[in-house]
């Protein structure tokens, strides 16, 4: 491969990885990646548009960049990289070791949004399209889903704060755990004083029509806390494990 001189001019450099799994393809990436470093510049970029579908050979890729860089004290950046490599790398206990321009690294979500219909529907997108970025499990993902739109209604149709108000709604995870913080100001109701259980036979005897949204919470999340703030405004926190 001849030499570049752009690039020794250049503070950073691209790699495009190819989604080529054959021998030639892991020469020409290294001997490119190996042109680079040679230039010294301040950081290299592994394009990774190509990798919609991994296989080991694309992570082989990504670590042998990672040690040349490493040894020769270039900085590392992941780009453009697909909801199922970065699933792969956290799986591998590799993710730590890789920056990313990715929406995948970014452990913490934040919304603010009115409780109609269309704010929730609005701050939902939101959380789904952050969700769906950290490429957890189908079940979890629902799962998280369900609670954030069950709280949501809950504040719209229970609350009794105007559907001008604004919710407040962050959602952050570290340590293999979510946890998911709604705040709003409607009248006082700690859900955690609530029965914990419901008698399906009992409930449909007497015609029960209410309290089925907590048990879901409830059941969904790991832990369920509440509190008051300055006596306007309620916090629900919630939080679940990300591995079922």
């Amino acid at each position: 491969m001849n030499a570049n001189p752009d690039i020794k001019r250049a503070p950073s450099a691209v790699i495009a990885v190819s989604e080529e799994l054959s021998k030639s393809a892991r020469d020409r990436f290294s001997a490119e990646l190996k042109e680079i470093l040679a230039a010294a510049p301040e950081q290299v970029s592994l394009d990774c548009t190509r990798l919609t579908q991994v296989a080991s050979s694309h992570i082989q890729y990504l670590w042998e960049a990672h040690e040349a860089c490493a040894r020769s004290r270039v900085r590392l950046v992941l780009t453009h990289v697909p909801r199922g490599l970065w699933r792969v790398l956290q799986v591998l206990d590799l993710a730590h070791l890789f920056s990313s321009d990715s929406e995948s690294q970014k452990s913490r979500f934040e919304t603010e949004f009115v409780s109609g219909e269309s704010g929730i529907s609005d701050a939902m997108a939101l959380f789904t399209h952050y969700l769906e970025d950290k490429a957890l499990p189908e079940t979890t993902e629902f799962d998280l889903r369900a609670l954030f739109y069950e709280v949501a209604s809950n504040i719209r149709f229970h609350s009794d704060a105007h559907e001008s108000l604004p919710v407040k709604f962050f959602a952050e995870i570290a340590d293999n755990r979510i946890e998911m913080v709604f705040r709003d100001m409607g009248s006082e109701f700690d859900p955690t004083a609530a029965a914990s259980e419901i008698d399906m036979q009992e409930a449909a005897q007497k015609g029960q029509t209410r309290g089925f949204g907590l048990l879901m919470i409830r059941k969904l999340a790991d832990k369920v806390e509440y509190r008051r703030i300055e006596g306007t405004t309620n916090e629900l926190i919630l939080s679940k494990r990300l591995d079922g």
